[in-house]
């Protein structure tokens, strides 16, 4: 019994911090259940080893536990855009890559699974940011949108805390998102060199993101498409704590998000308002409204 009682007491932290650190992975990776979290896990030591896998996880734990962010900021050159082209994979039969319109935008959104809620979709128009997707046409009378990205010369918001500051002389990529039905044929790399000749015509110098640390699969991502790091930026619940010199360069920093403004108030502010038609989460009814004010959406019910 007392040798029981000893391995009991020697285990349970070991156990404590095992546990600890499956349900930050099984929230970050939003997996429906423990199990599946543990199968994720055991993915990631296959792809990117026991340490980098360890060092993952000890991210999620702090993330968790003490809202603890870190990123890896990158960037693609303009100069990189014609090797890129280059090596592009091409599309498959059946898909396309373009510029999605609002109404288009509008139609995907009904699918729960792209994440296309109110919020975001309210912040791109607002800032007449750009979204690259790839269209699976193979069904002409059932398009499905396959994957998706957004970019944006303005700040733009990480989070309800935080946003993200760049150079104007480089375009920002944020919520790069494949459907899951479509993971793994690396069909977003068409989207990325889109919008890098898209706005290279338009002069700009290039396209910086940020990953998250513990996102192994994104930063393996971006690099294969020819990304370069540049620096790190770490926030601690809402509030940045470092920056490497190397974000200066490319005007990179992490600042609180301005207060709300308020809709209605009659401060000469508000300029035009927009209805959108009831789709799905973020659009069913009672219907939203999008306010635009000084480069910026606000949603709020009427």
């Amino acid at each position: 019994m007392i040798m029981s009682k000893g391995l009991v007491a020697a285990f349970t932290p070991a156990f404590v911090l095992a546990n600890a650190i499956c349900r930050a992975g099984q929230s970050a990776m939003r997996q429906p259940s423990f199990s599946a979290a543990l199968n994720r896990i055991r993915l990631q030591t296959v792809h990117f080893g026991i340490p980098r896998t360890c060092g993952v996880l000890a991210l999620l734990a702090l993330k968790r536990a003490a809202g603890l962010g870190v990123w890896k900021c990158v960037v693609l050159d303009a100069t990189s855009i014609p090797g890129m082209a280059a090596n592009a994979q091409p599309l498959p039969v059946g898909y396309s890559c373009r510029s999605l319109s609002h109404t288009e935008l509008a139609h995907f959104a009904r699918d729960p699974i792209l994440e296309l809620d109110t919020t975001t979709l309210c912040a791109a128009w607002g800032k007449q940011d750009l979204c690259v997707g790839v269209i699976d046409e193979r069904d002409p009378r059932q398009p499905r949108l396959a994957a998706y990205g957004f970019y944006s010369t303005l700040p733009t918001a990480i989070n309800h805390r935080l946003e993200v500051h760049i150079s104007g002389s480089y375009a920002y990529v944020y919520k790069v998102f494949t459907h899951p039905h479509y993971r793994g044929q690396r069909l977003y790399s068409a989207g990325i060199h889109f919008a890098a000749r898209h706005y290279r015509r338009r002069n700009s110098r290039g396209l910086v993101a940020y990953i998250e640390e513990h996102n192994l699969a994104s930063a393996r991502f971006f690099a294969r498409l020819g990304f370069n790091s540049f620096g790190r930026v770490g926030a601690w619940r809402g509030k940045r704590f470092f920056r490497s010199a190397g974000c200066q360069q490319y005007g990179f920093e992490v600042v609180p998000v301005p207060p709300p403004p308020v809709a209605g108030k009659e401060d000469g502010r508000l300029t035009r308002a927009e209805n959108f038609p009831g789709t799905n989460s973020g659009f069913s009814e009672p219907k939203y409204t999008c306010v635009k004010v000084e480069d910026r959406m606000v949603s709020s019910h009427p």
